[in-house]
């Protein structure tokens, strides 16, 4: 199966979770499973055949939001229902796509109320924060964190200004790894298997040679 978190048209709120099976080609629908909330990503929880997904308060362009927070939550794949609902950071409005490392550990970023961005790690099986930390910058580009852990130590990889930044998931660290003006002007990014990390910066395209 393949799921997928959806934001809703211009003006609305709300936002669905999408299974969708290949053979025979079949998509199931559930509507607003967390309230009038985005569903911004999902990843898999496999030991427990769950999904954690991340939410936003944020609708569709021009809506109003409905609620002051956006949450985390715990999809039940067996039963189809949302079995947890948290908050791992205070007073965030939306949290970015989760990626889960090796360690098991969910990591991703909140969007506070005072507009800053944090850095998160959750623990999907006993469901608490496991830290939070500090990004080397506050613009960050789609998709804001790579969705695979990279190279031998599992690195997680973002974007932020004009820096390319990880998250060591073995100390819950951030460090920058290079910065370049092109960074500043990045949207969509990358990277593969060998931890080369390709971007677009306005009309080109650039890579970046992350692992030695």
């Amino acid at each position: 199966h393949y799921y997928l978190g959806t934001r809703p048209i211009k003006g609305h709120v709300g936002g669905g979770l999408c299974r969708v099976t290949l053979d025979p080609l079949e998509a199931t629908w559930w509507k607003d499973p967390v309230g009038p909330q985005s569903i911004i990503g999902v990843v898999a929880i496999e030991e427990t055949n769950q999904l954690l997904g991340a939410t936003s308060h944020y609708g569709g362009s021009s809506s109003i939001p409905e609620e002051d927070v956006g949450y985390v939550f715990l999809w039940d794949c067996a039963h189809e229902r949302v079995v947890a609902k948290d908050m791992p950071v205070e007073g965030a409005g939306s949290y970015s796509a989760p990626v889960r490392a090796g360690n098991g550990v969910v990591y991703g970023i909140a969007y506070t109320s005072e507009r800053e961005r944090i850095v998160f790690g959750w623990d999907p099986i006993e469901r608490r924060l496991v830290c939070t930390g500090e990004l080397p910058g506050q613009s960050l580009p789609f998709p804001t964190l790579h969705s695979r852990p990279v190279g031998p130590d599992g690195l997680i990889i973002g974007l932020a200004d004009d820096a390319v930044y990880a998250i060591a998931p073995a100390d819950h660290s951030v460090s920058v790894l290079a910065r370049h003006e092109s960074i500043s002007r990045a949207h969509g990014f990358f990277v593969t298997e060998e931890g080369v990390l390709y971007y677009g910066s306005g009309a080109e395209l650039w890579r970046c040679d992350l692992l030695p």
